[in-house]
């Protein structure tokens, strides 16, 4: 049962236009599992709260990225520990990238955060584009590459 004010943010929280389970990049041979979110103003790498999962084999892992991936829009909408968000006002570019074999990563680009996603690019490069065109940004489409302005 939600209280009175997490009721109110619950229902303040709109549905995000894309969401997909899917690791950030840290490093060559370092990822973060979690929850890629893109809301209308913004995009966000959502992290698990707890790993409680692990305990129960892969059943539990399963079931604990299910309940992640499903509290994910309401993180990312609120911010704190364990998410990173871009602003769609600050988005400077997005990019097709790589990652070891992977050739189709997301690099999304802001002031000062570059993001590196196990998503698509062809399938969340069109959506972020639109998000950001009605955000009110403009965008150049390059060759495996859009930038805004």
């Amino acid at each position: 049962m939600r209280t009175g004010v997490d009721a109110r943010h619950a229902a303040s929280v709109t549905e995000p236009l894309r969401l997909a389970p899917a690791p950030l990049f840290l490093s060559t041979f370092k990822s973060r599992l979690g929850t890629v979110v893109l809301l209308e103003d913004r995009l966000a790498f959502v992290a698990p709260k707890r790993r409680a999962g692990a305990a129960f084999g892969a059943i539990g892992m399963l079931l604990t990225q299910r309940s992640a991936t499903n509290a994910a829009p309401a993180r990312a909408a609120e911010g704190g520990d364990g998410v990173t968000t871009v602003p769609l006002a600050e988005l400077q570019a997005i990019e097709r990238g790589t990652q070891g074999l992977n050739k189709d990563v997301l690099v999304v680009r802001g002031p000062a955060t570059e993001l590196k996603l196990g998503v698509r690019y062809d399938e969340w490069a069109p959506a972020i584009e639109r998000a950001a065109i009605a955000a009110g940004r403009r965008s150049t489409v390059g060759d495996d590459r859009i930038e805004f302005a």
